[in-house]
């Protein structure tokens, strides 16, 4: 199977909230996001690195590499707004796109948008030093599902 990235995938164009916006307290909520996660499918290295930032925010950088060559990059964020958290990516230099919560329990999010494509919503699962990730929506009009499986990189 190869694997994909799953912000490769967003294509839609979506708003970052204000700076005003934002209060701290996504860091919190969502400490067991921050880590390097990564897994290996033959050549191909996906990643997703997740650090807060001194406002409480938690940013995030996903990239794969095909070999030693990179392959893809993106920018992430998870910000605290008024109206609750938001998921913020930058797929590979494109506009960005922004999800808001839909789901929340200990140890898992997920992250939704209305729109007619792929991916419309983002989980995010953590058990132990595993990191689940799945994307649904809709690929040429057709109901889609990606799922990857990151170990927690020591």
């Amino acid at each position: 199977m190869k694997l994909v990235p799953l912000l490769l995938l967003l294509g839609c164009q979506g708003g970052t909230p204000s700076p005003t916006e934002q209060a701290p307290g996504a860091a919190a909520e969502l400490g067991w996001l921050v880590g390097h996660w990564q897994v290996t499918d033959g050549g191909t290295v996906t990643e997703e690195r997740w650090v807060p930032d001194a406002k409480g925010d938690l940013l995030g950088q996903g990239r794969v590499l095909i070999g030693r060559v990179p392959g893809f990059s993106e920018t992430l964020a998870i910000q605290q707004t008024r109206d609750g958290l938001v998921y913020v990516a930058w797929p590979g230099g494109q506009d960005p796109s922004q999800f808001s919560v839909s789901e929340s329990s200990q140890g898992g999010i997920t992250f939704s948008r209305q729109v007619e494509n792929f991916p419309s919503e983002i989980t995010y699962t953590r058990e132990g030093d595993k990191l689940s990730v799945s994307a649904t929506g809709l690929k040429e009009g057709q109901p889609h599902s990606e799922r990857w499986e990151l170990t927690l990189v020591p």
